[in-house]
């Protein structure tokens, strides 16, 4: 039980415990939540009371008197102390007002407005109020900088006059201070005293050391730093000031509130009190770099760009002056880049970014980017950046040393006047500008080296200059007003001497441009004043089509190829091209200014009318051209011809061949001369092979030398009766003077060809047409060989005149010339002679020939005349003269003629050498003018029908024939007679024939043998046209007598007569002499007792011979019934001739 009760009681005393406890909580928590309730009634109230307004508390003004009265040995009279609400900082901030600063003598020196004090804790528990921040309201500061570079705040009160607006720019600010005022002195001295103390050490019986903060509210400051000559204000500023551990920092905030400068500042710093030197770290905006440079000489290097700027900027500067390492970073707005040292208009700039470093110690700035958009919103610009280093040399009397890299992008060309400085290569300037036309720099770079002599950027130098270009589109006029050259693109590197560009495509007219290159020279070197100008070098490559190139090249600015005779009109092919231009970069750019190289390929080539009206085509061709030539070589085709060709022209102003021309020409045929317009007229056939040169010379003046090959073609020359067939060798050579209307002269021709050989020279006919003048110095064909022979054209014909000589007359006499004149040679037809009109007269080619000294003159191969003197005059009506005068060689002369005279004792020899035999023969107009006169005779007719190689049947005799005519022949008749004494017939064929026919056999017998001698022939004959008519020929000696009536066609070599066949003439001869019988029993002159009538009729080698038998039986005046045809009045022996 007792142990129960004792189990019991534990759990009462517990109970009783948290009993207790709970009571306790209660009670505390009672207490507690009284205690919030007052406090938040009393919050409540004070709030309540902060926003009414300030709650004054001046108890505590004795307390911050005795604070501040440490400041210089000054006392401060506190007008009143409050409590305020700061909105700003969400505070409750101790405020007092109305403080006055005096000197120890009690006298006023300094009032402020309105100051915010927090208090030191710290202090409070030492026993003293002390601030530990303060914030000034609303104060004017002034800060002033000495020459020497010591820093005081007010100054000494001359110079400066708070201005009465706080509106204006920062040099109107800076700069209105006068000498008529020292108010605001006082805010700066108290402050200058409180930045002390911030630098000071903490000081237990100081109340001002125990400050860690000062900061200034809706403040301005004023600055004149007279180390750099420099004078500023800021009217809106807002600064904090702090103890540091090294010394003091602080935050400024300085808004440069104004109608132009509406400027922000915006730093923070540190101020090393050991090493006395401040760094700072800023950051601004919308300031003007112009007047920032106006305010700092040192950054004139960016003072010409306008645009207002905003940025950051780290330095550090000491209280000597001395600035450290500074770097900044700036981006700017619209405005104008004005380039130092460059006299160009102002650039309107976009926008624009910099950062860079400068460095005092070193005289040094880094520019690391400066990039500026240049243009407008409207009408963008280039961008162009520039870095480098601006190292400034102090002890050199301030001289600047640039060294900057510089970048454009997106540059028109159309706009490079604006952007190009025309103080950099004036020279060439204005030509580049004007030519340069358009197109794009999509990038450019450059390293540029500057000197600035003493600062002087006007008086700036380029030391050196080097960069690279890359462009598109640009059009370039090289040689106004010639087609420029568009589409180019590529690449280029400069320096201060030379541009040298590397286009890789381009155009021009339709010829594309490969890689080319271009450089402009000279520009370090260029003197105006001297003559000396930079130098455009261009090397193309160029490809297209012909016409185009020609296009260029007969441009009246260049006017090289209308010279030549050329035209791009109707040209063809396409060409490679290496191109090479170099002249002087002058506005008044002429053609002498000029150098140029051009070398090309060109396929497939034509060109219209090149030579004797031709077109070329098929032309695979070289060429080279330069202002002192052109060269053209290769094959080619003219008017269808091939040839390869190789030309020179010379453009110098005195040049010893201004045109040297080539052509090798394998295979000339008909056609191909018919197509080039050289008509041989039955000269050639055939195809020859030529090697043609050309020489020309200034005035029009040329020489074209000829080597043709003749030996494939067929030569005819009809005048001569010559001609070589195809296969025989043969070579002409000539050389042709010509001027600029065609030839003048034929020089040094040698012509062999067969058995033709031809040395002379010859002149041109009337109008440059054929050939009117030759002079050969031997003419040698088949038994001819002439020299010193003279053709000329004269009155519509030919004259020759040959010096000396053999000529071979047989092709000539075997027919006559026929005549000339088309229609007007041909007789009328039937039609007309049945109308009874006459037929039209013969029209002849006149003809001169005079051979005075011929060797010989052969009449066949074996038959001939010597020493002949020749002379043929041929009008267009006929022969007008003909002399024939000449030797009959010895061995022609009749045999019996020596034995005659060894039988009468002479010397054969002798007679040969006294005895020469001739002939003569002369058909010339008669003394009285009415008409020709006839005469021809020799003193051995069968010597000069052997000779003539008429017949041999002839030997001995002696011939005379005299006549006359009207006028010319053939076209007039020459009526003739013959007298021949003394000769025998010999073997006579048709004679023979007649004599066999008519059974003469004894007669014949004597034919066969010795001969037959007759003692004369006689009569008369009409030759007429070439036909010999007569009415009567007697022929008769002692054994036998002919007579004959009829013709004799010498052109158709034919026969026709009629006669009587009288056996031992002599004896019937006889008979016919007896009175009034004879001519009964004979019939009449030539007639016989014994006779037979005969006819002979045909071809004269072999005609068909008849007679009568009956005749001889019958009487002589009863013969003539057997050759009378039945029905006719009279015997016609010869039947009237029709023309032919």
């Amino acid at each position: 039980m007792g142990q129960n009760a004792g189990a019991k009681a534990k759990p009462n005393r517990s109970r009783r415990r948290r009993s207790r406890t709970g009571r306790a909580m209660r009670i505390c928590v009672e207490v507690c939540g009284g205690l919030f309730a007052a406090l938040v009634l009393i919050v409540a109230v004070a709030v309540w009371r902060f926003l009414e307004g300030p709650v004054q508390i001046n108890f505590l003004k004795p307390y911050l008197q005795e604070a501040f009265s440490e400041i210089g040995g000054n006392t401060l009279e506190i007008g009143e102390t409050f409590l305020v609400w700061e909105d700003r900082s969400r505070d409750i901030v101790l405020h007092a007002a109305d403080i006055v600063v005096r000197d120890p003598e009690g006298k006023r020196v300094a009032s402020l407005p309105e100051v915010a004090f927090e208090l030191s804790s710290s202090a409070m528990l030492q026993g003293t109020v002390a601030p530990s921040q303060i914030e000034i309201i609303g104060p004017r500061i002034r800060l002033l900088r000495s020459a020497d570079g010591n820093i005081n705040f007010g100054g000494d009160g001359g110079r400066f006059e708070v201005p009465e607006t706080t509106e204006g720019s920062i040099e109107d600010l800076a700069t209105d201070a006068g000498p008529d005022g020292a108010a605001g002195n006082d805010e700066a001295l108290i402050l200058g005293g409180i930045i002390k103390e911030l630098l000071s050490e903490r000081t237990p019986g100081n109340p001002l050391s125990f400050l860690d903060e000062v900061r200034i509210r809706d403040g301005q400051i004023f600055v004149r730093d007279d180390m750099l000559d420099l004078s500023w204000a800021a009217p809106a500023a807002e600064i904090s000031l702090r103890r540091d551990i090294v010394g003091l920092a602080g935050d400024i905030s300085l808004g440069f509130v104004g109608q132009r400068d509406p400027a922000t500042l915006d730093a923070a710093f540190i101020f090393d009190k050991q090493a006395r030197v401040v760094d700072f770290a800023a950051g601004f905006s919308d300031i003007s770099l112009a007047a920032l440079a106006a305010a700092f000489p040192r950054l004139a290097p960016v003072g010409g760009v306008t645009s207002r700027i905003g940025g950051s900027v780290a330095t550090s500067i000491s209280l000597d002056g001395d600035i450290g390492p500074t770097g900044f970073e700036v981006h700017g707005l619209a405005g104008t880049l004005t380039i130092p040292g460059l006299a160009m208009e102002p650039l309107p700039v976009r926008d624009l970014v910099m950062k860079g470093r400068y460095d005092d110690g070193a005289s040094r700035f880094d520019l690391d980017e400066a990039r500026i958009s240049l243009g407008s919103e409207e009408a963008p610009g280039p961008v162009l950046s520039l870095a480098g280093v601006f190292d400034h040399e102090p002890q050199t009397g301030g001289d600047w040393t640039i060294d900057a890299n510089a970048k454009l992008e997106g540059m028109a060309l159309a706009e490079l006047s604006r952007y190009w400085p025309e103080s950099v290569a004036a020279d060439a300037r204005p030509w580049v500008v004007e030519n340069i036309a358009s197109g794009n720099v999509q990038l450019a770079t450059a390293d540029v080296q500057i000197l600035v002599p003493d600062g002087d950027f006007e008086a700036a130098d380029l030391a050196s200059l080097s960069g690279s270009l890359k462009y598109s589109d640009l059009v370039v006029h090289y040689l106004r007003p010639l087609p420029p050259i568009t589409d180019i693109a590529g690449t280029a590197t400069f320096d201060a001497s030379a541009i040298k560009f590397t286009a890789e495509s381009g155009s021009l007219l339709s010829l594309a441009l490969g890689k080319s290159a271009v450089e402009i020279t000279g520009l370090d070197t260029a003197d105006k004043s001297r003559k000396i100008y930079e130098q455009l070098t261009v090397q193309a490559k160029a490809a297209g089509p012909v016409f185009d190139a020609l296009t260029i090249l007969e441009h009246p600015r260049l006017d090289l190829i209308s010279k030549l005779g050329l035209s791009a009109a109707g040209s063809g092919g396409a060409l490679t091209a290496d191109l090479g231009f170099q002249f002087p970069l002058i506005k008044t750019l002429g053609f002498d200014d000029l150098d140029f190289q051009v070398g090309a390929t060109v396929r497939d080539a034509a060109l219209a009318n090149v030579l004797l009206g031709q077109d070329m085509a098929d032309g695979r061709l070289a060429l080279s051209l330069d202002a002192n030539g052109m060269e053209i070589s290769g094959p080619l085709q003219l008017g269808g011809v091939p040839l390869t060709m190789q030309w020179k022209e010379s453009f110098l102003a005195n040049p010893k061949f201004r045109t040297v021309l080539e052509a090798d020409i394998p295979s000339l045929d008909d056609a191909g001369r018919e197509r080039i317009g050289l008509d041989f007229d039955g000269f050639l056939k055939g195809p020859v092979a030529a090697k043609v040169s050309m020489v020309g010379l200034d005035g029009g003046f040329s020489t074209l030398q000829v080597a043709a090959d003749l030996q494939r073609a067929e030569l005819t020359v009809s005048d001569i009766h010559w001609a070589k067939e195809a296969g025989t060798e043969g070579s002409l050579r000539v050389a042709v003077d010509l001027d600029s209307n065609g030839p003048v002269a034929y020089r040094d021709i040698t012509l062999q060809a067969g058995d033709l050989v031809a040395r002379g020279e010859a002149r041109p006919g009337p109008e440059g047409k054929g050939l009117g003048w030759m002079r050969f110095e031997r003419v040698a064909f088949g038994r001819s060989d002439l020299e010193d022979v003279i053709v000329e054209q004269s009155g519509g014909g030919f004259s020759a005149i040959i010096g000396r000589g053999i000529l071979d007359a047989e092709p000539f006499v075997s027919k006559d010339e026929e005549p000339d004149g088309g229609d007007a040679s041909e007789p009328q037809t039937d039609t007309a002679e049945g109308q009874g009109q006459a037929a039209a007269p013969k029209v002849f080619e006149p003809l001169s020939i005079r051979a005075a000294d011929l060797e010989r003159l052969y009449f066949s191969e074996d038959r001939r005349l010597e020493q002949v003197n020749l002379e043929l005059v041929r009008g267009t009506a006929g022969w007008e003269t003909i002399r024939l005068s000449g030797s009959i060689p010895e061995q022609y002369w009749s045999p019996r003629d020596a034995a005659e005279a060894e039988a009468e004792g002479v010397d054969p020899e002798a007679v040969v050498a006294l005895d020469r035999r001739y002939l003569q023969l002369s058909l010339a107009p008669d003394a009285a003018g009415s008409g020709l006169r006839l005469l021809a005779k020799s003193d051995d007719l069968g010597a000069l029908l052997r000779a003539v190689n008429i017949t041999d049947s002839i030997v001995g005799g002696n011939i005379q024939v005299t006549g006359s005519s009207a006028g010319p022949s053939p076209t007039h008749p020459i009526n003739a007679k013959v007298v021949a004494r003394d000769f025998v017939m010999v073997k006579a064929p048709v004679l023979a024939k007649l004599l066999t026919v008519a059974s003469f056999t004894g007669v014949l017998n004597l034919l066969s043998g010795e001969g037959i001698g007759f003692d004369g022939l006689d009569g008369e004959f009409v030759l007429d046209d070439g036909e010999a008519t007569t009415e009567l020929m007697r022929i008769y000696g002692a054994s036998l007598g002919l007579t004959a009536r009829g013709k004799i066609d010498f052109d158709e070599d034919a026969i026709d007569l009629v006669g009587t066949v009288v056996p031992a003439y002599s004896i019937n001869n006889f008979l016919s002499n007896i009175p009034l019988l004879g001519p009964v029993l004979t019939g009449g002159e030539g007639e016989g007792l014994i006779a037979v009538v005969y006819g002979v009729k045909g071809p004269v080698d072999d005609p068909q011979v008849s007679v009568n038998p009956l005749s001889a039986l019958t009487p002589g005046f009863l013969r003539g019934i057997f050759t009378a045809d039945p029905g006719t009045d009279k015997i016609e022996a010869v039947p009237e001739r029709i023309d032919r």
